[in-house]
C-alpha cells in the first residue's frame, strides 16, 4: 500500500507541480474532438488582442521584439523563464534565449528544477564530458525519478555541455521532501533538515490560495491533507531560492547570468521562486512565460515580465475535458502504474485498481503518458477506449467510456 506522501510526491511529479498554470494534468484524457485553437488571445484590463509568435510586456500592453526583450534580459543576474514541462514549443523558447546570451557574449549559468543539490556533482560531471550520456541519466535517475520525457529536455542539456555552461541543480532531495509531506519539518532529523533551505517563511495568503485550489481541481486521491501538499511545496521553493541566492553570491556564479528553468506555477506572479530570492539578496531578475494561446485568455497583466505565447499542444489535456480519474507514476522497472482512482470515475467504473500496470490503450503501447493522450484522441470522441493492464502478473483488458465534461473549474489567479 503506497503511502500519502508517495501518493503526493507521485502525482506532483506526474503533474508537472504547476508546471503548466493552466493546471491540467497529465493522468487526465481528452473524450471530445479538439477544438481549433483561439486565434487571439488578451489580458485582463487590456483592449488589444495578441497572436501566436508574439512577444508580449503585460505591464504596457506592447509587443515587443525579440532582441528588444534580450537586452532587457541582459541587464539582470537571474532570468526565470517557465514552462509546460512536455511543451517542446517552450524548450524551444528556453535554448533561443539561453544561446542567445551565449551569442552575445555573456556567461551564463542554467539552473534546472528537476535537479537535487546533491547531484551538483553528476551535474559537473556530465558539462565538462567526464560522464557519458547514458550514465549521467542513470545517475540522476532519470527515468525513475524525473520521469518526463528526456528528448523535451536533451537539446537544453546538450547545448548548456557543448558550450560548458554550468548546470546548477537546485532542489531539494526526493526522500527529504517526502517525510515533509509526512510528518512536516518538525519530524526531520537535524541532518534531513540541513539538507533543506535553512529558512522556511510561511506561505503567504495569496500563494495558500492558489495551491490550494490546484489542490482542490485535482482531487488527489488518498491525499487529505492540503497542508502537507503546501509544505512540501514550500520545501522545494525556498531550497531553490537559496540555491540560486548563494551561486549568484558566490565566485562561482557571481559574474554570470542565470537562467532557472522551471515549471511556470513556480514562477508566475513572482510569489514562487523570485520573491523567495529577492527575500534573501537583492538581486534584479526578469520572469519569462512561454504560453500556449489557449491559456491566456483574461489573466491578470503582472503575471509575468515578459510573455511568448505559443501554439497550443493538441495532446494536452484541457481542463473542461473529462478526466479518466487515474493517477499514475512509474513502478521501478519504468513501467506506468496506476497509484490511486478517484470514485465514481470512468476508471472506477470500468474496473482499474491501484497497482495495475498499463500495457497499452486502444492498441498504442504505453511508453510515455502522452501516448495515452494520443490514444484516445485518434479513437475519437465516443469511442470504448480498450487498455490493456498487468495485474498481479496477468494480463487484462478493461473498456472504458469517457463522461461528457462538466463546467471546467475556476483557475488560479494571482
Amino acid at each position: 500500500m503506497k503511502t500519502i506522501v508517495e501518493k503526493l510526491m507521485s502525482v506532483l511529479w506526474l503533474l508537472c507541480l504547476l508546471g503548466g498554470w493552466g493546471l491540467t494534468g497529465c493522468a487526465t484524457m481528452p473524450g471530445k474532438e479538439i477544438e481549433a485553437p483561439p486565434v487571439t488571445t488578451g489580458f485582463e484590463g487590456l483592449s488589444k488582442r495578441y497572436a501566436v509568435g508574439q512577444i508580449i510586456e503585460p505591464a504596457t500592453g506592447n509587443v515587443i521584439s525579440f532582441d528588444q526583450m534580450m537586452a532587457r534580459l541582459t541587464t539582470v543576474r537571474v532570468v526565470f523563464i517557465g514552462e509546460q514541462h512536455d511543451d517542446m514549443a517552450h524548450h524551444r523558447v528556453q535554448l533561443r534565449i539561453i544561446s542567445a546570451l551565449v551569442d552575445l557574449g555573456y556567461q551564463v549559468s542554467v539552473g534546472l528544477e528537476m535537479f537535487s543539490r546533491q547531484k551538483q556533482p553528476t551535474l559537473d560531471g556530465y558539462v565538462d564530458g567526464k560522464i557519458a550520456e547514458g550514465d549521467f541519466l542513470a545517475q540522476v535517475g532519470w527515468d525513475g525519478r524525473v520521469g518526463w520525457d528526456f528528448d523535451s529536455y536533451k537539446d537544453i542539456l546538450r547545448y548548456c555541455r557543448d558550450h560548458r555552461l554550468p548546470i546548477l541543480g537546485l532542489n531539494a532531495p526526493d526522500e527529504v521532501v517526502k517525510k515533509v509531506a509526512r510528518q512536516g519539518l518538525a519530524g526531520l532529523a537535524p541532518e534531513e533538515r540541513y539538507q533543506l533551505a535553512s529558512s522556511i517563511a510561511p506561505v503567504t495568503a495569496r500563494q495558500k490560495e492558489f495551491l490550494t485550489k490546484w489542490f482542490g481541481h485535482h482531487q488527489i486521491s488518498s491525499v487529505k491533507h492540503t497542508d502537507r501538499f503546501v509544505e512540501a511545496h514550500l520545501v522545494w521553493e525556498e531550497t531553490m531560492a537559496e540555491t540560486i541566492a548563494q551561486y549568484v553570491t558566490s565566485s562561482a556564479g557571481r559574474d554570470k547570468i542565470l537562467v532557472v528553468l522551471s515549471g511556470a506555477g513556480h514562477v508566475v506572479y513572482k510569489f514562487g521562486i523570485p520573491d523567495k530570492v529577492t527575500s534573501r539578496v537583492p538581486v534584479v531578475q526578469l520572469v519569462v512565460i512561454p504560453a500556449a494561446i489557449d491559456y491566456i485568455e483574461g489573466r491578470s497583466r503582472d503575471v509575468a515580465d515578459f510573455v511568448w505565447l505559443t501554439e497550443p499542444d493538441v495532446t494536452k489535456m484541457r481542463s473542461d475535458r473529462p478526466r479518466m480519474g487515474i493517477y499514475l507514476a512509474k513502478n521501478k522497472t519504468g513501467a506506468w502504474t496506476v497509484e490511486s482512482v478517484k470514485p465514481d470515475t470512468p476508471a472506477a467504473r470500468a474496473g482499474f485498481l491501484p497497482g495495475d500496470v498499463l500495457q497499452s490503450v486502444n492498441d498504442r503501447s504505453i511508453i510515455q503518458v502522452k501516448d495515452i493522450h494520443q490514444a484516445v484522441i485518434d479513437a475519437g470522441a465516443k469511442a470504448v477506449h480498450r487498455v490493456i493492464i498487468l495485474r498481479n502478473g496477468q494480463s487484462m483488458e478493461l473498456r472504458v467510456t469517457l463522461d461528457h465534461p462538466g463546467p471546467a473549474p475556476e483557475i488560479p489567479e494571482k
